[in-house]
């Protein structure tokens, strides 16, 4: 590799078994609960799509649920896996913004498009 000429591509080997605690400090983290929350969302979107005939609710609502769903997920990946959240004001307002733009022009695309 380039950055690790002459060195291994890794720091050190990694153990096959990591300790307990470091597993459950990996579940216990902010990401990690972000992550399964972006699985629970994603899976429930699905559902919403997948049943959007039904008559629990109707075509249009299900579809800007799933809009509504999938700008939150883009909100939720910015701020924790971009680090978005821990920027300047300035560029986490503009982000806050860009998601509500997307929202708007995506539901009322749908809506009156």
């Amino acid at each position: 590799m380039l950055l690790a000429y002459g060195r291994p591509a890794v720091d050190s080997d990694l153990p096959t078994r990591l300790p307990g605690a470091v597993m459950i400090f990996m579940i216990r983290s902010t990401e990690a609960v972000v992550w399964m929350s972006l699985i629970a969302v994603t899976i429930f979107s699905w559902a919403l799509g997948v049943q959007h005939g039904s008559t629990v609710v109707g075509h249009n609502t299900a579809s800007l649920m799933v809009i509504a769903l999938a700008v939150l997920k883009l909100r939720f990946v910015g701020l924790y896996f971009m680090e978005i959240r821990r920027t300047p004001l300035a560029l986490r307002a503009s982000f806050e913004a860009y998601c509500a733009f997307l929202l708007a022009l995506l539901s009322s695309m749908f809506l009156f498009g």
